[in-house]
């Protein structure tokens, strides 16, 4: 163990020594194991990184599938090799959901797996928030299959504590990485070192096996248990690098592909998580380039819609504003307000304290889901005046949640786990990350710093050899035209990623989505983004452009809000309004790692 001395000499940084002879090895074994006929190695890809899969998936059990959800949906469990390099050895169950297609007057059209990204975020419950939706988008001929990747959810959580107790006492030691704060990032990393030990020791062998390129091979299985030529796929977010590296690994397995919301898989590959190579921004810029820009857009759109559509939008008799109209700048003014007087909050459905941390990730939240912006804006109207009751009450987890009986995942752990499976060990290093987190904190802003550094300190202790990772290019020519979608005011993943990807792969075409939030369904557009994804899904039809823009035309912030009459408020909106927002913190805190 050695002590690297610019953290401070408390930091333990391990060394990789005996990780690089164990990978080595590991080769050298799957070598003997398979045969060198079957196998192509080389000492920069570990295990099986060739195109086509490797050896043809014999995978040969069908799924079983059982009512479930009061009938609304099917349910199964599906098993899969722990370690696809040895078939005959132990064996984990996959979790898997289905939404039948809605059109039962016409002939279906076989199945779409989906995936909604994280990693860490759970097929299943994508399927029951927006199957229906995804299948509306296909023509309603699709039956719609969700499955929580292996170490995620219902597919073999990873735990690493022996009860939720003990994880929430760990977790409630767990602060933002800020570099500008001494001894912060030391901080962080103590805890990334306990943690990962921690899950060492209890989460057993699962942890050498949730690269991206092992789900790869358990959608490959499912595609087989379907009885399916080809998978039919859709993803988003992170799905789009679990698309993308399938592709790759079975080109000729590809049916109709649609991965929106791009993260740019040759920097994810090379270390860089979302995006951002500090010795060229340009080509690697961080996965929050357009964070800001959305932010200016949550506020000059709620300018334009005035005050009676946007509870933030100044008004003539509104003298809290002081002079004040740029919503922007208030919300930016409001956050470092709040740094230095948190709000106590004592009438709210959990008491609790709102400060500018907290409120800056909140920001963050709101500009995934487009749709909720009127929600947030009155909300963040009312803590600009002093009464946080709304706010605390729209972000706020039940009870329950907070304090579960058993150790589930937040996702946190899983993400982190596949992040760290898909990384070469070069970029395993504390002094690599403190210099880049200081990095973007000069040319990005301390937002991008905070979800970079939290990201990335688990890195430097992650306490097993990946068994297998892929690392090969993104330019086969796939069976199907793979769509790619990226959506212009995209908060986490850049419209210049989906307009890379597109230029790698020869057999694509890609919608450049004009619009704002996370992926294209967050602001849609039906009349030409929809419109075109409908007509690849029912007839296999692509734009004979390579690229083709589309224009959102989803209204910001409508006249009625979404769930009730004007004027009229019930529990049941309030629920699904509550429900969306605390869906898409889980995915803001997932992407910041908080």
């Amino acid at each position: 163990m050695e002590t690297e001395h610019l953290l401070g000499p408390y930091v333990q940084v391990p060394s990789t020594e005996h990780i690089r002879a164990k990978r080595i090895r590991y080769l050298v074994a799957g070598v003997i194991a398979i045969g060198l006929s079957s196998l192509i190695v080389t000492i920069a890809v570990l295990g099986f990184n060739q195109r086509n899969g490797g050896n043809k998936n014999k995978h040969s059990e069908a799924i079983d599938w059982r009512t479930c959800h009061d009938g609304a949906y099917q349910c199964a469990s599906f098993s899969v090799p722990l370690d696809h390099a040895d078939a005959s050895g132990p064996q984990i169950l996959l979790s898997l959901m289905k939404l039948d297609a809605a059109n039962s007057s016409a002939p279906p059209l076989g199945s779409i797996l989906v995936n909604p990204g994280g990693p860490g975020g759970s097929g299943i419950e994508f399927v029951t928030r927006k199957g229906r939706h995804l299948s509306s988008i296909a023509g309603d001929r699709y039956d719609i299959i969700g499955f929580d990747p292996r170490g995620v959810g219902k597919s073999q959580a990873i735990s690493c504590f022996p009860s939720g107790a003990e994880r929430r006492l760990f977790d409630a030691g767990i602060r933002q990485c800020d570099v500008t704060q001494e001894g912060s990032f030391e901080r962080c990393s103590a805890m990334a070192q306990a943690r990962w030990a921690a899950c060492r020791k209890n989460a057993g062998d699962i942890l050498e096996h949730v690269s991206t390129a092992a789900v790869s091979r358990d959608m490959d299985a499912i595609r087989v248990a379907l009885g399916q030529e080809t998978l039919n796929y859709w993803g988003f977010s992170y799905g789009t690098i679990l698309g993308a590296q399938y592709t790759q690994m079975f080109p000729d397995k590809v049916g109709k592909f649609v991965v929106d919301g791009v993260a740019d898989p040759v920097a994810w590959q090379e270390g860089w998580g979302f995006g951002l190579d500090p010795s060229d921004p340009d080509a690697r810029p961080p996965y929050t380039k357009h964070t800001e820009d959305a932010a200016r857009e949550f506020g000059r759109a709620c300018e334009a819609a005035g005050p009676e559509r946007c509870a933030l939008a100044p008004s003539e008799d509104n003298t809290m504003l002081a002079g004040n109209a740029n919503v922007y700048a208030r919300m930016r003014k409001l956050v470092a307000k709040l740094n230095l007087q948190p709000l106590a909050v004592t009438d709210s459905d959990v008491v609790g304290i709102i400060d500018g941390d907290n409120l800056e990730v909140v920001l963050f939240t709101a500009l995934y889901v487009p749709t909720l912006w009127p929600t947030f804006a009155t909300a963040f109207a009312e803590l600009e005046q002093g009464n946080g009751t709304r706010y605390r009450n729209l972000i706020s987890p039940q009870p329950d949640d907070i304090c579960p009986l058993v150790d589930i995942d937040d996702e946190g752990v899983a993400r982190d786990a596949v992040v760290n499976s898909d990384k070469p060990l070069e970029l395993l290093s504390l002094p690599n990350l403190k210099r880049t987190s200081h990095f973007l904190l000069e040319h990005y802003g301390a937002l991008t710093q905070l979800g970079y550094a939290s990201q990335t300190i688990s890195s430097a202790f992650w306490p097993v050899v990946t068994a297998e990772r892929y690392s090969g290019s993104y330019d086969a020519w796939t069976n199907g035209t793979v769509m790619i979608v990226g959506t212009t005011l995209d908060p986490v993943t850049p419209v210049e990623s989906a307009e890379k990807l597109a230029s790698l792969m020869p057999n694509s075409r890609m919608i450049r989505h004009q619009g704002v939030g996370h992926s294209s369904i967050a602001q849609p557009s039906a009349g030409c983004t929809d419109r075109l994804l409908r007509a690849y899904w029912l007839h296999g039809e692509v734009p004979q452009a390579r690229i083709t823009d589309c224009v959102a035309d989803t209204v910001l912030y409508p006249e009625k809000p979404r769930f009730r009459a004007a004027g009229v408020v019930d529990e049941e909106s309030e629920r699904r309004e509550r429900d969306e927002a605390l869906e898409a913190l889980k995915a803001a805190k997932r992407m910041l790692a908080i």
